[in-house]
């Protein structure tokens, strides 16, 4: 998103405005100005990221000596992580189905099978599929270790057809982040569902599923590719089955 965020700043400053000209005061108008266009929070602090890496960068190589200084971040509520039970996957499912969207079908199931973020699902290949050995390699992920896994469920068929369908280097799906993002979010609000549904819902989804069936933390780990243990933190409440283990050991002593 940064050519974005870059082009909205250049459009409100002006293209030629040097960094050591936007003082604090000019700084909270322009966020301002994005709350009246009725950004949340969150998306300005993204926005507003963009221009604050400029401005390291610039202290940074010394380009420049002294920068004003710039308000802090907005506040974030920050909302616990959303899963989706089987019945709202069924009717997500059912909803592309009905607007003839197949190729929407097979990334969500896709996502929710393999918990695979954005980026991972979007540059997969042919290449990366091992049907013989029932597994997907995703080489570029967000902290820049492959990783190889089983696939599962409908993934196993999704994968298989579309790689019967393009060549060995061509991606298996062509939407965009962008016509991902819309359809999803047209889904959502036709269906009605509580609480903040988005494209990352489908990774807690997978971490949820596995936390709820007893899967190690350091499995998951893996699995997912997240970088440490603390991340999965947000599950853990789901582990029910191994909060009985738990119940059955301290009742030994009853």
């Amino acid at each position: 998103r940064v050519p974005c965020n870059w082009r909205r700043i250049r459009s409100y400053f002006g293209g030629n405005t040097q960094l050591a000209d936007i003082n604090s005061i000019w700084f909270q108008l322009w966020r301002d100005d994005m709350r009246d266009e009725g950004m949340k929070n969150t998306g300005i602090n993204r926005v507003v990221a963009t221009l604050a890496a400029m401005r390291a960068d610039a202290l940074l190589f010394g380009r420049v000596e002294d920068l004003p200084m710039w308000p802090g971040n907005l506040r974030v509520t920050r909302i616990p992580p959303r899963f989706l039970n089987q019945d709202e996957v069924n009717r997500m499912v059912a909803y592309w189905q009905d607007q003839g969207d197949q190729q929407m079908v097979d990334l969500f199931l896709v996502r929710i099978a393999e918990g695979c973020r954005w980026p991972e699902v979007q540059n997969l290949t042919p290449r990366d599929i091992n049907i013989d050995a029932d597994q997907v390699t995703f080489w570029k992920t967000k902290n820049g270790d492959a990783r190889t896994v089983p696939l599962v469920g409908a993934a196993r068929e999704i994968l298989a057809r579309r790689a019967a369908e393009v060549g060995m280097d061509e991606p298996l799906f062509d939407y965009s982040y962008g016509q991902w993002n819309d359809r999803f979010k047209q889904c959502t609000d036709a269906l009605r569902l509580p609480g903040r549904v988005v494209g990352h819902t489908c990774r807690h989804t997978m971490a949820a599923r596995a936390v709820s069936a007893n899967v190690s933390t350091q499995q998951l780990k893996h699995w997912g590719g997240w970088r440490s243990t603390a991340s999965l933190e947000a599950y853990a409440h789901l582990d029910t089955q191994g909060l009985k283990a738990m119940q059955k050991a301290l009742e030994s002593y009853q």
